[in-house]
């Protein structure tokens, strides 16, 4: 069935790239198994806000153990990004980041 679908597009448009058989497969799976192309539409704001929220609690309480932790740390043991973690760090100040300066200078040479 694939094998002709594929046929069938290059006959259809011969000046064009075809996929090959392998995605003419995962295509037609995935049709069998979704019965459609569109995408689930629950809503998942309200996961990432829950999960956002879970976060923050690690977050605090893992500051809160090790004063001294990298973002970079937090963001890789609770399973966000760094942003994330960074956002969460200044919402509570305890952020204490040396903001950079806009110009760099790097003397004569």
């Amino acid at each position: 069935m694939t094998w002709l679908a594929r046929e069938l597009l290059i006959e259809g448009l011969p000046n064009c790239s075809i996929p090959c058989a392998r995605t003419f497969t995962s295509v037609v799976q995935h049709l069998r198994d979704q019965g459609t192309f569109k995408p689930e539409t629950h809503d998942r704001s309200r996961d990432k806000t829950e999960r956002i929220l879970q976060a923050e609690e690690q977050i605090l309480e893992r500051v809160e153990g090790e004063p001294d932790i990298s973002t970079r740390r937090l963001a890789a043991q609770v399973g966000v990004s760094q942003f994330v973690v960074h956002r969460i760090l200044e919402e509570e100040g305890l952020c204490t980041c040396i903001p950079r300066s806009k110009t760099v200078s790097f003397g004569a040479r």
